[in-house]
């Protein structure tokens, strides 16, 4: 199957790159010389992105995709390399958060310390606002931003 073209911006530029849509996930290649394949927007996609690596590679090869390299992310919290690939450790900064409520009163008054329960809920408001703003909406339920 031939690979459509989707623009994406990459580092101040927009670059058309391959795509091909493979078990409901968009793959893309990029690069010149190596060209790598990873899911589009994989940073965003809620639980696993992948269910089965192999599966998924032996369907990237038959589509007319061309990658040297597939990439793949393996989600907070599991620490624990799950798969028998080459592993490469990625800093992240997270903290865990059910709710935007016990973000405010219990996370950040950690960090603020002595700061009134005023100053707090002024914060928590301006957060509010911000995530009314965002083309994105926050779920309280869940604790994240969803498209």
């Amino acid at each position: 199957m031939k690979p459509e073209y989707i623009e994406i911006r990459a580092q101040g530029r927009t670059l058309r790159v391959p795509s091909s849509v493979i078990n409901g996930r968009r793959v893309i290649s990029r690069g010149k010389w190596l060209k790598v394949a990873a899911v589009q927007d994989e940073d965003f996609i809620e639980g696993e992105v992948i269910q089965d690596p192999a599966d998924f590679v032996a369907k990237l090869k038959a589509e007319e995709i061309s990658a040297d390299i597939f990439t793949f992310v393996q989600k907070l919290p599991d620490t624990t390399p799950k798969y028998q690939y080459r592993l490469e450790w990625d800093n992240v900064a997270a903290i865990p958060t059910t709710t935007c409520e016990e973000w405010s009163k219990q996370r950040l008054s950690q960090r603020l310390g002595a700061v009134s329960e005023r100053t707090i809920e002024s914060v928590e408001d301006q957060i509010k606002i911000v995530l009314d703003l965002h083309p994105w909406s926050f779920s309280a339920d869940r604790g994240h931003l969803t498209p």
